[in-house]
This record gives structure tokens, C-alpha cells and sequence, in this order.
């Protein structure tokens, strides 16, 4: 990675030259709308049939607090997510309030089922931590209550915390708790507690129809986005005829796709973009394709000018590759 200065601020890039942080930054952007936050979380529960209400959520204050008592002393654990809503469901005549949390990664995490179990515990924490805290206030407990703040008839909101992957990567890492630990005796397992975790992974979408936003045609191109032949199929889609901007720049940010976005406009047409990038990438096939052949010539002792010769190459591009050759030896 390296540092970029620009007016006191230092940003980070990577390998490509990408800003470190602006491809979450944009995801949790996107997914924060109602409108996307159901859609995966009605694709992941419920098949994509709507039961999860874009007009039933309610932002909640992604901070999740816990306080841990360490040889004697408060320790205060915080931790942030991306997204946080709460909401009310029907289903089969039942109504349930839930909270719900996405976390968006761009990148693999190894040790992601820790991480949301921590998170849910901290809000089951913060949930008795308010229940308890009405109790004092009412002072309605009376003695084992008293002592823990919570009554018999008090119930705690469930909790779900979805992953949405924004990668094309296979996600290789582990889905639950007991896939992180050391070899343990099966006796001992139905004493400990797995988390599982609940994951989308855009390689791993058999039906993309089940989404109901433009969260499909994300999730869709990123899948495809390393597959030229599977790229050149879905370019004829209507459906990607017309993306809002945020749906094309979030597109561009997590596969580099470049489809261009006019100043101005509203709507892009990606099958249009996606022609363009098969020709680019068509275009840097037989460029890659023409420097393996100048390659392959030059460490054989062809001289650059007999190589420009033979092959009809402009002779500035041997010298390129040559100079490439040297620079690495």
C-alpha cells in the first residue's frame, strides 16, 4: 500500500491505486437505503417474497456498547456496524419486532463469524442494559428481578446480522464459529455454541430474480465481472439498460469496470458500458497476448529491431518490454 497527501489528509491506496476504505464507504452507502436493506435481507430470509417493509424500518444507532468489569475496573468495548434498522414483520398472522444489521465487506474476512457474534451480543447486552435501567426508574422489580433487572415477562428483540460480499472472490473463509476452532471431541460440542453466519455472496446467486432493486444487477456483475463470455450474455439484459448513477458507481468501485457516468445524468445504460469494457478488455488480451510473444523472443536473442520486423510490432513497444525485462532482472 501507499500514502497519498492531499490538502492535510493522508489517504491510503492500494496496489492499484485505489483509495482504501472508498469501495465500504460506498457499499454502506448503498446498502443503508431502505429500499436495498430489505431487498437482501428478503432475498436471504424469505426467498424474495417482500416481507421486510422498506417503510417499516427504522434507523438505529449502529454503535454497539458493552462494559466488561477487568481486575476490578469498567473496561467500555465499542464497536460500530455499517447498518442498523430495526423493523415489524407479519408473517402468518404473527407480528414480531426485529433488529436487523448488514455488514458489507469488500474483501474476504477470515474471522467473520466472530465478528457479528460480537456484535449481537453487545446489542442483546444493550437491550437488558435498557430494559434493566426502566425497571430502576419504575422500580417495579422485587428480588430476583431486582437483582439481575429483568422480569420474568421481559423478552429481548431478535437480532440478525446479514453479510453482503461485494467481492468476485470465492469466499473461502470460515461460516461459523466451530469452523474457526481447534480440532474438538464431538462429547464435547453439545456443550458449546456454534454461530453461523448469515452470508450473500454474489458468486454463489443462483437466482438473481429474487432480488427486487437494483441490488441485482450489483451483486449480478460482480459475479460475472472476470467472465468475458458471461459479461457478453447478461450485455443484451434490459434490465441494466437503466441503473441510476449510485448503482453504476458503487459497480465501478468494486470491479473496476470503469462504465463511463456523464455528468449530470440520471441513468446510465450499462449494456452500452458493458460493450465497451469487452472491447477494452478484448483490446488488452492481444496487447497482454503480443508482449508474451515479444517476451518469449527477446530471452530466446532476438534483437528488439528483428523482432519489430518479423512480427510487424512498432519497435518503441519491443523496446518497452525489454526495458521491462531489465528492469526486473
Amino acid at each position: 500500500m501507499t500514502r497519498a497527501t492531499m490538502k492535510n489528509h493522508v489517504i491510503i491506496l492500494d496496489r492499484k491505486g485505489r483509495q482504501v476504505g472508498k469501495k465500504d464507504t460506498k457499499a454502506k452507502a448503498y446498502m443503508s437505503d431502505p429500499e436495498h436493506f430489505a431487498d437482501a435481507f428478503n432475498y436471504y430470509l424469505f426467498q424474495g417474497r417482500k416481507i421486510v417493509r422498506p417503510e417499516k424500518l427504522e434507523e438505529i444507532d449502529p454503535t454497539e456498547i458493552g462494559i466488561v468489569i477487568k481486575n476490578g475496573s469498567e473496561e467500555v468495548i465499542q464497536k460500530i456496524r455499517d447498518v442498523l434498522k430495526s423493523c415489524v414483520i407479519m408473517k402468518d398472522d404473527l407480528i414480531t419486532y426485529i433488529i436487523l444489521g448488514i455488514e458489507n465487506q469488500s474483501d474476504v474476512h477470515y474471522a467473520m463469524p466472530v465478528r457479528n457474534l460480537i456484535y449481537d451480543a453487545l446489542n442483546y447486552g444493550k437491550q437488558v442494559n435498557q430494559i434493566a435501567k426502566k425497571h430502576k426508574a419504575d422500580k417495579d422489580l422485587e428480588e430476583d428481578e431486582f437483582l439481575s433487572g429483568f422480569s420474568k415477562e421481559d423478552k429481548l428483540k431478535p437480532v440478525i446480522t446479514l453479510t453482503t460480499y461485494f467481492g468476485n472472490r470465492e469466499w473461502d473463509a470460515p461460516r461459523s464459529l466451530f469452523d474457526m476452532l481447534e480440532s474438538v471431541p464431538k462429547e464435547l460440542e453439545q456443550f458449546m455454541d456454534d454461530y453461523h453466519l448469515n452470508l450473500i455472496v454474489p458468486a454463489e446467486i443462483s437466482d438473481f430474480s429474487l432480488f427486487s432493486t437494483q441490488l441485482r444487477q450489483v451483486l449480478q456483475f460482480i459475479s460475472v465481472s472476470d467472465d468475458a463470455d458471461a459479461l457478453e450474455r447478461i450485455a443484451t439484459d434490459e434490465a441494466f439498460e437503466h441503473l441510476s448513477v449510485e448503482t453504476v458507481d458503487l459497480i465501478n468501485e468494486c470491479t473496476d469496470a470503469n462504465i463511463p457516468i456523464k455528468e449530470g445524468e440520471r441513468e446510465v445504460n450499462m449494456c452500452k458500458g458493458m460493450i465497451d469494457l469487452l472491447e477494452r478488455k478484448n483490446a488488452e488480451g492481444r496487447a497482454e497476448g503480443r508482449s508474451e510473444d515479444i517476451e518469449r523472443m527477446l530471452r530466446s536473442g532476438k534483437a528488439p529491431e528483428a523482432i519489430a520486423d518479423f512480427c510487424g510490432y512498432d519497435l518503441e513497444e519491443v523496446k518497452a518490454v525489454a526495458d521491462k525485462i531489465l528492469a526486473i532482472v
